[in-house]
Parts: structure tokens; C-alpha cells; sequence
């Protein structure tokens, strides 16, 4: 099966927050700036905003974040 890659989108939030709870359990974080009181659209929102290089915080850099 061929690997795909592309942006995560509102279909993704299921897995990815299960994958991302899961991987918290061993002290990894999966979802850059993700927490559980957040709407899947803001962080969305907030993704968006590393991939342009908008209001970065002081020690950001853009950066593109991909589901596969």
C-alpha cells in the first residue's frame, strides 16, 4: 500500500487524537500544540498558522505538519 501524505483535515480528528493521547502516555507529544479543551478546528487553525509563518511564537519556525 502506497504512503500518502497531505494536511490533516476534520476527518483526521479521531485517529489523531487517539494517537495522540496514546502516545502521551509515554511522554511524546504528537499534536503540536494540541490539548484536550481545544476544538479540532482551532488546532487546525493553529497548524495552519506554523505552515505560513504567522504569529509564531519567539522560538517558532514554520513547519509543515502532515497526516499519512
Amino acid at each position: 500500500m502506497p504512503l500518502s501524505l497531505g494536511p490533516f483535515e476534520s476527518e483526521h480528528e479521531e485517529a489523531a487524537v487517539a494517537a495522540h493521547i496514546a502516545f502521551a502516555a509515554d511522554g511524546f507529544t504528537f499534536l503540536l500544540g494540541y490539548h484536550s479543551e481545544m476544538s479540532w478546528l482551532d488546532w487546525l487553525i493553529h497548524i495552519e498558522h506554523y505552515r505560513v509563518g504567522a504569529d509564531l511564537p519567539p522560538n517558532g519556525v514554520r513547519a509543515a505538519f502532515l497526516a499519512a
